[in-house]
């Protein structure tokens, strides 16, 4: 299978940007860890993003969870591009479905 390509929005962006300040500043010994997590799990995607992911309840969105931590990737498929659409903190409000 091919690598895909993941592609990042800019919600997606700034929500990488507020999770990291929050591991930062609630467990500064973690950040290394969380960071790996996160980056374990972005090359799942790149590799088998369908079986590494499941539906989200939000139609034509995907998620995957980021395991060993409170983080989630909402991603939408476009052909062989995976589009991040935001990494959620599971103890936060989830977004309304559109």
């Amino acid at each position: 299978m091919a690598v895909v390509k993941i592609i990042w929005t800019r919600q997606a962006l700034e929500d990488l940007a507020e999770a990291r300040a929050y591991v930062e500043e609630t467990s500064p010994q973690a950040v290394a860890t969380v960071e790996e997590r996160l980056e374990h799990t972005l090359k799942m995607l790149r590799i088998d993003p369908l079986n590494a992911t499941k539906s989200w309840y939000i139609d034509g969105t995907r998620e995957i969870a980021v395991d060993g931590t409170f983080f989630m990737f909402v991603l939408r498929m476009r052909g062989i591009k995976v589009e991040i659409l935001g990494l959620l903190h599971l103890t936060r409000p989830w977004p309304a479905a559109a």
